[in-house]
């Protein structure tokens, strides 16, 4: 499979004047035939699970495009993911695609996948205008679902601050007394701490056990 539209015209027509892509296995990479001179190539076809050769005179290698070797330690430290392939995977490929769950964080160009120049600048101006928003704005609206603790119940155990995917979760010192503080803003209301609090001091705006109580009963009722 070939990238784009355009891209996979430009396949079948080189599939047309006689190039032949052959998919190979890592483990058995193709080996150049001959003494003094290339005289064909040897590779086993994964596909077809057999070995080839093929007659020729010249080789060519060209330098692929890989991720480079900071991108898992990048990742986390900005808390983004990473792809099966080792390029940093966006938020959502058709609604976010150069957006990460993590807010103030854009992607765009090659850092996403191996993409030509043109689309990597459409991407740029895309990431750039993203970005221009709440810096025009001059302040970031937080969800309407967020999470929130009971600062008379926390135990200070620092389990939802481990968990919390977005890093929105802090420990406090409150009157000598470490407890749990939301940062608002980066809260996603995922609810992952509120699961995970043996204390029970966190709850979520306007998912709390008192709501979802009501909204079975009238389920209930009905």
């Amino acid at each position: 499979m070939t990238y784009g539209i355009d891209f996979e015209d430009y396949y079948r027509k080189a599939e047309e004047a006689g190039v032949r892509f052959i998919r190979y296995d890592l483990a058995r990479p193709p080996e150049v035939v001959g003494n003094g001179k290339v005289e064909g190539v040897k590779v086993y076809h994964q596909l077809r699970q057999k070995e080839l050769e093929l007659p020729c005179n010249t080789v060519v290698l060209t330098t692929p495009l890989v991720p480079h070797n900071d991108n898992d330690a990048l990742s986390r430290i900005l808390k983004v993911p990473l792809g099966q392939e080792g390029f940093f995977l966006e938020a959502h490929l058709k609604l976010q695609p150069v957006e990460f769950a993590t807010d103030g964080i854009y992607i765009c160009g090659s850092a996403r996948w191996p993409v030509e120049v043109a689309e990597a600048i459409f991407q740029g101006c895309a990431a750039a205008a993203k970005a221009a928003v709440p810096m025009r704005r001059g302040c970031v609206r937080p969800e309407a679902i967020t999470s929130c603790v009971d600062r008379e119940l926390c135990a200070g155990c620092g389990i939802c601050a481990a968990l919390c995917p977005y890093n929105a979760i802090e420990l406090k010192s409150d009157n000598g007394k470490r407890v749990s503080s939301v940062i608002t803003a980066l809260c996603k209301g995922c609810g992952t701490c509120a699961a995970a609090c043996p204390s029970g001091a966190i709850s979520m705006d306007h998912f709390k056990d008192e709501q979802i109580m009501a909204q079975i009963e009238a389920l209930l009722e009905c």
